[in-house]
């Protein structure tokens, strides 16, 4: 799972495939595929280890459970950083990523 955080208004909010923008609207993204994700502004992207927050819901409300989180760099393979302007109406741009993403992940596995 990924979260953004936007520095300029501190809302954090979840990433999905649905586009998605911070309350003051300087920050937002959405993920392309299941791994990689598109986001714009000045924010930071979090990352949470899945099989952390499942078992961590999965224990119920009595029991303090541990979710592992880090933030994800500029530079990793799982984040693309864009102007707004690419994702403001990013339908185009998302399926074109989605392809690129697509079409490296098949090559590597080749």
């Amino acid at each position: 799972m990924k979260l953004l955080m936007c520095k300029r208004c501190k809302c954090v909010i979840v990433l999905s495939l649905e586009k998605k923008c911070c309350a003051c609207g300087k920050s937002g993204g959405a993920y392309v595929n299941e791994i990689v994700v598109v986001v714009h502004g000045p924010a930071i992207v979090i990352g949470m280890n899945n099989s952390d927050l499942h078992d961590a819901l999965d224990a119920g409300n009595n029991e303090h459970r541990a979710i592992r989180a880090w933030k994800m760099g500029r530079r990793g393979d799982s984040v693309r950083w864009v102007r707004s302007a690419q994702l403001i109406g990013a339908d185009d741009y998302l399926k074109q990523t989605t392809l690129d993403v697509e079409k490296m992940v098949k090559e590597e596995l080749e």
